[in-house]
């Protein structure tokens, strides 16, 4: 019998691709899934967003890992606000800083709500909810600043119109909304300076000009910059998905590989050990026979398609969602059964054999002149390890083909 015992990494991964996977959930994509993500991946398709369900996870993932960022900003908005009666007299040196009215605005209504903003970005900043009520509170911020701005101006200190374009840049390069919601941002920025404007009457100020420039065509580009960099960070994180996919998938089958299952194995007796003391599960350990004599007689792809074949079989017997069938090398193939007794087991295997055969798959070099399949099965109990499981079963897969194949045993670990 053959089988892979190690398997193996890829490490041809970028390292941002690479770092990525850690972050990643477990994965089992549909085949269209797959197909969507290795177009994304090869840039194959102009609509770069993922089905729903993936949709999700790398809005999640982009939340998560720009959290940092968006509490740093958070901060810095907080701490500029509670302060500004301090330094702002001293920077600006005029009088309307720390005016009653500007100092209200500060302490009153941008210090308590970002002190708000930032418990929420620490507390819940996984959550889709707590990204808009941060982009709201920095909308109520440029509304704000804007209002201040033009107060100052009535009172003959007249600042910058650019300075409010700050926090539009800031948001959308630190804390990495997603694009439509940048968009968003973009837009309340613009109907909140052009409505400041009309209500202050503001007159034109000719040497502004510059300033106003920079107040409308640096968020744009700035957006662009974002939306560039967010189709690269999908790409990144479609990679990352398709190498952790791949590295539990056997690529010929496209059964689960002996790592999936090694993991598999553990989290179902970690289950079944939390929820019963007496379930109990099989592992099943199914190898072809005279299957060396079939890539000698009918050639390696014919082999190949045996192979498939069996997969496509072995995986009706795993149809509850917490068993298994993986492909552990070569041509040896194992079977997880969860909450499965002694005699419903033998009912299973009784039935792969009788499946198998009934495939009619040719073998010229065996002596009933078809595929059959040898297995041996351990039935064990939650908290047995799987080094013991597969050894009891890999012994009686041996008996099995020592007294003539095409049959299956059953131990009691």
């Amino acid at each position: 019998m053959n089988s892979d015992r190690d398997a193996q990494e890829d490490g041809l991964a970028p390292r941002k691709a690479v770092a990525a996977l850690r972050d990643l959930p477990e994965y089992d994509l549909t085949p269209q899934e797959a197909l969507d993500v290795a177009d994304i991946v090869a840039a194959r398709t102009k609509r770069f967003r993922f089905p729903q369900r993936l949709e999700d996870d790398f809005q999640a993932f982009n939340r998560a890992s720009s959290r940092n960022a968006r509490i740093i900003l958070a901060a810095i908005t907080l701490l500029s606000f509670a302060s500004a009666a301090l330094w702002a007299p001293v920077l600006l040196g005029s009088a309307p800083s720390s005016s009653g009215f500007v100092l209200a605005m500060e302490l009153l209504v941008v210090t308590p709500l970002f002190a708000v903003v930032l418990w929420l970005l620490w507390k819940r900043g996984e959550r889709d909810s707590t990204e808009w009520l941060m982009l709201g509170a920095y909308c109520i911020e440029m509304l704000v600043i804007e209002t201040m701005r033009h107060h100052s101006d009535a009172s003959g200190f007249p600042v910058d119109p650019s300075v409010g374009v700050l926090v539009p840049i800031a948001v959308i390069l630190m804390a990495r909304p997603r694009f439509g919601r940048s968009l968003m941002l973009l837009g309340a920025f613009a109907v909140i300076t052009v409505s400041q404007a009309w209500i202050w009457k503001e007159a034109a100020n000719p040497h502004a000009a510059s300033s106003w420039i920079i107040k409308w065509m640096l968020p744009a580009l700035v957006v662009l910059a974002s939306a560039s960099n967010k189709l690269a960070l999908r790409r990144q994180w479609a990679a990352a998905l398709l190498l952790r996919v791949m590295a539990h998938r056997d690529p010929l089958t496209g059964l689960p590989n002996r790592r999936a299952l090694e993991k598999h194995y553990e989290a179902m007796g970690r289950a079944m050990a939390r929820g019963s003391r007496t379930g109990r599960m099989v592992l099943a350990i199914i190898d072809l026979d005279h299957f060396k004599k079939v890539n000698d007689l009918q050639g390696h792809e014919y082999g190949d398609g045996v192979l498939i074949e069996i997969a496509v079989a072995l995986s009706g017997f795993a149809r509850r969602p917490l068993d298994m069938a993986a492909r552990m090398g070569g041509e040896e193939f194992a079977l997880l059964l969860y909450d499965c007794d002694e005699e419903a087991g033998r009912q299973r295997l009784s039935s792969l054999l009788e499946t198998v055969s009934g495939l009619q798959i040719e073998n010229r070099g065996a002596t009933l002149g078809i595929i059959t399949v040898s297995i041996g099965a351990a039935v064990v109990l939650p908290d047995a390890r799987l080094s013991d499981a597969y050894r009891a079963a890999d012994e009686a897969l041996y008996r099995v083909k020592d007294s003539g194949r095409n049959n299956y045993e059953l131990v009691r670990l």
